[in-house]
């Protein structure tokens, strides 16, 4: 997948959050210790359990992980956060990691969807104009789950007082809320201090933007990643899960670039990207590459300020979901992204083409 505005999005975006990362494994002090990790084909339980006893963090697995997990763990990378390892091991295994007191539990999505969990989320942070009938309408929208009210099964919302939602739902659709909320509260002027992995990311992307120059020859892709990214001190992870669904073998493929000084690393990440039918995107630290396909299906909340529109913000909403160019939405194809007026911004979740396209629109 094309993503030629990656670093403007993040730019212009830096609110902008990963979807499942859950706060506690963004705050917790044990989690944001720098860590090289080199497995390769390794047991996920195994490998969960390793990093548990070497960085002494009592980790609880449950005992259905070596059934539901698609296969062994393989990552190579300096300098990320142990947080970051373990959100994106989970998360490649369909596994949920939160922290519990003191513990870090792990456990299937299945399990996760068995034993929901109730948390409070004040609503005054989030500043004026937010309205909660609103908000809690469209957070069933914004989130994988399933919802009571909505699919007649699963979690639900309460408004304990004006002030508060009391929310039952899976850690997994905790995490997606979570980031949510950050992403108003930051949006309305009451930003938290960025975490260790986003000041992580924001150099990575600098990185990504710089000139770099290879020479013309034909290169097989793994040793192309090799020169262009780890060579450059850029850590990078193949979702090998996401390209053996879509038949993708980087191991056969090749890539031939024009001996241009001017062309920076992310430009020559779109150009392998469009040429193979991949995807690339900056999270946990680290350059991500997975099918376009799968890319396609993975949806991304983010906040855009439309004040600069001159548009009331409900007929935004309603011109972008009707431009077949900005991907499908759930309210006009019944599958596909949502939106939600808030105030003077729009609440976005979509893939991360469709949002190429729609900051590019907006700005």
């Amino acid at each position: 997948m094309l993503i030629r505005s990656l670093i403007a999005l993040l730019a212009v975006f830096f609110l902008a959050i990963p979807a499942v990362t859950d706060a506690q494994l963004r705050t917790d002090k044990r989690l944001q210790e720098k860590v090289s990790i080199d497995v390769k084909d390794k047991p996920t339980e195994e490998f969960l359990r390793e990093l548990g006893e070497k960085y002494k963090i009592p980790v609880d697995l449950d005992p259905s992980i070596p059934d539901v997990a698609p296969g062994p763990i393989t990552l190579t990378a300096d300098g990320i956060t142990l947080g970051s390892v373990i959100h994106l091991a989970c998360e490649s295994q369909f596994l949920v990691a939160t922290m519990e007191k003191g513990r870090l539990a792990v456990m299937s999505r299945e399990k996760d969807e068995l034993n929901l969990v109730v948390r409070d989320y004040p609503l005054a942070q989030l500043g004026p104009g937010i309205d909660p009938q609103t908000l809690s309408v469209g957070l069933t929208e914004m989130t994988s789950g399933f919802w009571k009210d909505v699919d007649g099964e699963g979690g639900e919302i309460a408004a304990i007082n004006p002030q508060t939602f009391r929310i039952r739902q899976t850690r997994f659709v905790h995490a997606e809320l979570q980031s949510v909320f950050d992403l108003i509260t930051a949006a309305n002027g009451r930003p938290r201090p960025p975490t260790v992995q986003e000041r992580s990311e924001q150099a990575l992307l600098k990185k990504l933007n710089t000139p770099s120059q290879f020479s013309a020859e034909e290169t097989p892709l793994p040793e192309l990643l090799e020169q262009l990214l780890r060579k450059n001190g850029i850590p990078y992870w193949i979702d090998a899960t996401g390209l053996s669904d879509e038949g993708l073998n980087l191991l056969i493929m090749n890539s031939k670039f024009a001996a241009s000084k001017k062309l920076s690393t992310a430009m020559r990440l779109d150009a392998i990207a469009t040429q193979h039918q991949l995807s690339w995107t900056v999270a946990d630290e680290l350059v991500q590459i997975t099918s376009a396909a799968k890319a396609d299906e993975t949806m991304i909340n983010r906040l855009y300020d439309v004040r600069r529109a001159n548009v009331p913000a409900a007929a935004l909403a309603e011109q972008i979901v009707r431009n077949k160019e900005l991907g499908k939405w759930m309210i006009v194809d019944e599958e596909g992204g949502s939106i939600l007026p808030l105030g003077t911004g729009l609440l976005i979740r979509q893939n991360a083409k469709a949002h190429a396209k729609i900051a590019k629109l907006l700005n």
